[in-house]
């Protein structure tokens, strides 16, 4: 080792020379750390992954310059002492590694801000362990069961990963963590949502899939979902394909990777014989986020409806190593056609080993979903993933910029998508401009006819399934929001400078929604009321602050008992339902229902309004509210969430929707 080289030389001369083994450049990097040479470069990254290292050197804490060290998928599973020297160690992975817990040391590096000991052995984390400075922390994959409070100290954390684990709570403390924007707890043992986590002011990606707590919700979503649509489950909404009919070439080339499976373009795509993106799972049962099922649930569940701001799913395929692939589709040419002699294998085997491969660590089935296929040509993610200095905000390419027609448009793809998914009480996760595809105005242009821009919301890993029109419902709706604010705020910072106006929506309208978005979680808007702010005319706006009027008129009507006033504010055919049954029609059924609670004394206050669907074609607003009403002698409470559907032509509520019914004694009573 050169005493004049720079840092940025110093790293190169780190990396594997040329026809240099592993070994000896281990060899080579340890005998500079013992004799001291290799810290007077100033080093300052080093990359060790795969190495086959068992154990560090005492004097690995002589490269104190070091900001930046990887030692994952090594047997490593202790640390000498001395590590916790490396007072200038900013970024450090043991992915991968044999570490049952962490060691103290690592508790003592004072700068550390990120820290990653995924897929280790972990069944632990002790007090001290975690640097108060990380704010980037990855835990995913281990078998840890609590956290330790030491955690909390970390006030700075702004990105937590503890997917994979075993975890029944967190500690209240974390409530501290003020910065915290994104947290991934899918696939542990979570039996409730901590109450922080769903009032947490910052906080805008959330993936609780695979718990306890969600699980229910994705039964009672596929249930619902299926009698909906008069099928067995939730898998019958969409066909079910063999993998030779997708006529994936062997030896393709993936359109997309990810932690959970692989992504390739079918010559026919199985569905009217047209071409499709055909995802793979591959990850023996897991993804990063939590099961491959749960995601298939999501990805189907969302496609069903009208919503073209979302990758639709056309169907899916089962397959069985060892297993007939046409005993799920009943397909005989493929039957015919799979025997291969002598050895009971088959050519559907064969072809999908040859696009898939054959990892005997997977599962036995490989699960996968049959995507619409767009062209990568045309359609590129609208932004790159978070980098080490961006933490949880996505990269873009420093050339990148907007026009305000095309931020317009994103907004009202993205915002769509978002109101459709949370209207079926699905949280997307992961709403990022890396997950949105994104077809521009300079490539639409050049397309014969020319196209439009527009987005696509992708990616369903990290989504969930939560109980529609429920207040947790709401809370975690307004967690996504945020990420939509972020989105659309990232995409007004590239604002290339020229229109200030796009088909009635102006730049000062966008700053408005943004701004709302990102401020106080109680004041954020649903999707519904974004997508209605961003494509309603200023009528349309009017008529929706006119049956928010309206209806303030309406509880003031009940609590002063003035009957001929409800009257005249009902439909004559209103409808009421409770927990989505009829329970009465007719203003004048509702009207004497008012009079008699009146009559009891019964007052009615209303908080959080919200508009859930503003259909201007057919002239309606729903409007949600909390609705609280008080009885005497007891003061009986009774809580619920009512929804308050209006004619905007005549302003007259038409229907009226109650559900999450509480009732209590305030003053004693049983």
């Amino acid at each position: 080792w050169d005493d004049a080289m720079t840092p940025t030389e110093a790293n190169a001369a780190a990396e594997v020379q040329p026809g240099e083994t592993v070994d000896a450049r281990v060899l080579r990097l340890f005998s500079g750390m013992k004799d001291g040479s290799l810290a007077r470069t100033g080093l300052t990254k080093l990359d060790l992954a795969g190495c086959a290292i068992e154990s560090l050197p005492d004097e690995i804490a002589s490269c104190a310059s070091l900001t930046f060290l990887s030692l994952g998928n090594n047997p490593l599973a202790t640390l000498p002492e001395t590590f916790g020297e490396l007072k200038n160690l900013r970024v450090l992975f043991f992915l991968g590694c044999e570490f049952t817990e962490i060691p103290a040391v690592v508790g003592r590096l004072p700068k550390l801000y990120m820290l990653s000991f995924k897929a280790n052995r972990l069944t632990k984390v002790a007090e001290g362990a975690i640097s108060p400075s990380v704010c980037w922390l990855i835990l995913s994959d281990n078998a840890i069961d609590t956290l330790p409070e030491s955690l909390c100290k970390c006030v700075g954390m702004r990105k937590l990963l503890l997917a994979g684990n075993r975890l029944k709570g967190l500690p209240l403390g974390m409530r501290n963590l003020k910065e915290l924007e994104l947290i991934r707890l899918a696939d542990n043992a979570l039996t409730e949502i901590p109450a922080w986590l769903l009032t947490h002011d910052k906080l805008a990606w959330l993936a609780l899939a695979a718990n306890p707590v969600t699980d229910p919700w994705a039964v009672a979503a596929r249930q619902s979902a299926a009698a909906e649509s008069a099928v067995d489950s939730l898998d019958a909404l969409v066909p079910l394909v063999s993998w030779n009919s997708l006529q994936v070439p062997p030896g393709a080339k993936p359109l997309g990777k990810g932690a959970s499976g692989e992504v390739f373009a079918s010559a026919k795509g199985g569905v009217e014989n047209g071409r499709a993106a055909v995802k793979v799972y591959t990850s023996g049962g897991k993804t990063s986020d939590g099961r491959p099922e749960d995601e298939m649930a999501v990805s189907i569940l969302a496609s069903t409806g009208e919503c073209d701001g979302i990758v639709k799913t056309l169907a899916r395929f089962v397959y069985g190593r060892g297993s007939s692939d046409e005993a799920a589709t009943g397909d005989d040419e493929t039957q015919s056609n799979r025997k291969v002699a002598g050895n009971g294998d088959d050519q559907t085997q064969s072809n999908f080993k040859a696009v898939h491969g054959d990892d005997e660590t997977q599962s036995t089935k490989a699960d996968g979903l049959v995507m619409e296929f767009l062209d990568p040509v045309v359609w590129k993610n609208l932004g790159n993933p978070p980098s080490f200095e961006s933490v949880t905000r996505d990269t873009y390419d420093a050339s990148t910029k907007r026009s305000f027609h095309e931020i317009v448009t994103l907004a009202r793809c993205i915002s769509d998508a978002g109101a459709a998914l949370h209207a079926k009480g699905l949280h997307h996760g992961d709403l990022y401009a890396h997950n949105v595809l994104w077809r521009g105005t300079e490539i639409g242009n050049k397309m014969e006819p020319p196209q439009v821009p527009f987005a696509k919301l992708s990616d369903f890993g990290a989504a969930f399934f939560y109980e529609p029109r429920s207040e947790i419902g709401r809370d975690l709706e307004r967690i996504e929001v945020r990420a939509f604010g972020i989105l659309i705020q990232e995409a007004l910072q590239m604002w290339d400078g020229f229109a200030v106006e796009h088909d009635g929506i102006k730049m000062l309208r966008m700053k408005t929604v943004v701004k709302y978005c990102l401020g106080d979680r109680n004041t954020r808007p649903s999707f519904a009321a974004i997508v209605m702010g961003l494509r309603s005319s200023l009528d349309e706006a009017k008529s929706v602050n006119r049956c928010i009027h309206n209806l303030c008129h309406y509880i003031e009507s009940l609590n002063t008992g003035n009957t001929q006033r409800i009257a005249e504010m009902l439909d004559e055919h209103v409808q009421v339902f409770v927990y989505g049954d009829l329970f009465s029609t007719g203003s004048r059924a509702t009207t004497l229902s008012c009079a008699a609670d009146f009559a009891f004394g019964k007052k009615v206050s209303i908080a959080s309004p919200r508009v859930v669907n503003c259909d201007a074609a057919n002239g309606t607003v729903s409007i949600q509210v909390s609705v609280v009403a008080t009885t005497p002698p007891n003061r009986r409470r009774t809580t619920s969430d009512v929804i308050y559907t209006y004619n905007t032509r005549t302003m007259k509520q038409i229907k009226h929707e109650i559900s999450n019914v509480v009732v209590a004694e305030t003053d004693g009573g049983q």
